[in-house]
């Protein structure tokens, strides 16, 4: 009997081991590759995006790292995009050069009854792709930058009156 409650006490804690180290590398301030792949300042947006780095901090948000985003190409006319992690949440930001803006930028949500939201673009800049997501998203303009907040509608009023212009 002790011997069945060792083996099923050993996997148990095995499994917690896995679950961890899985969680560990979902985790992109702990991934030495994407690490990397931001520290080589490759993207095209890294300067603009480590000076917004120290803007959130100096705006009370701990920034615990900034990596490379999936989005950095997603419209024609972009200078990039970075990925965000904070102490009060995660969030992409879209760059446009410096004197371009968003504000012309119209986004559509339709909201699915599934659970899932649509999300498509129209004025400029041009985004000719969809988002299909399975939360809601805030989308936060602020100069020639647009938040992108997945889900968690607290974070994004808490960027929109930390970068709410004056």
């Amino acid at each position: 009997m002790r011997k069945v409650q060792f083996t099923a006490v050993a996997l148990f804690l095995w499994f917690i081991a896995i679950g961890l180290l899985s969680a560990e590398s979902l985790d992109a301030c702990k991934d030495a590759e994407a690490q990397r792949a931001w520290d080589d300042a490759s993207s095209p947006v890294y300067l603009d995006a480590e000076q917004l780095g120290r803007t959130f901090n100096d705006r009370g948000f701990a920034v615990e790292c900034i990596r490379r985003s999936k989005e950095e190409n997603l419209f024609e006319g972009q200078k990039g995009a970075a990925w965000y992690k904070t102490d009060r949440g995660i969030f992409e930001v879209w760059f446009l050069p410096e004197r371009e803006n968003f504000s012309a930028l119209q986004i559509i949500e339709q909201a699915k009854g599934n659970g899932r939201y649509v999300y498509s673009f129209r004025g400029r800049p041009r985004i000719v792709t969809s988002i299909d997501s399975a939360k809601s998203i805030s989308f936060i303009r602020h100069g020639n930058l647009l938040f992108e907040v997945w889900g968690d509608k607290q974070l994004a009023q808490r960027l929109e009156a930390t970068f709410r212009a004056p």
